[in-house]
């Protein structure tokens, strides 16, 4: 597992906030996973933005880490967030990185329930 200084994860927050606020600038990728979740806690993928627009440090996980499923040069990073919702307060596992290929966007492929312990190493 890898983990970044806090100088590195501001960095790529605040880059992904510039990203983020451009028309068009997020993607949730809609899995079956990610929508059964929002569904489930009565969530839209506008609040799902929200909440990753609003990520610090202290919600860091692990990462950057390469893309095993494609060829490039993308990194993934590994956040959660403790979110109320319609069932109370639950962890979401959120999985990020910011794609440039084309237009700039952020690419979501994980907004769900966290499956698993999650260790905050700056909380």
């Amino acid at each position: 597992m890898s983990l970044a200084d806090k100088a590195k994860i501001n960095k790529f927050l605040s880059l992904m906030r510039e990203v983020i606020g451009k028309i068009n600038g997020f993607h949730l990728i809609d899995r079956e996973k990610n929508l059964n979740s929002l569904y489930k806690h009565g969530l839209t993928i506008d609040i799902a933005k929200f909440y990753i627009e609003n990520l610090a440090v202290k919600d860091y996980w692990k990462g950057p880490e390469p893309d095993d499923k494609e060829f490039n040069n993308y990194e993934w990073w590994f956040f959660a967030r403790e979110i109320n919702t319609a069932l109370g307060k639950t962890l979401f596992y959120i999985k990020i990185r910011i794609e440039t290929r084309g237009r700039e966007q952020i690419i979501c492929l994980s907004f769900h329930e966290a499956d698993y312990l999650i260790k905050f190493p700056y909380k």
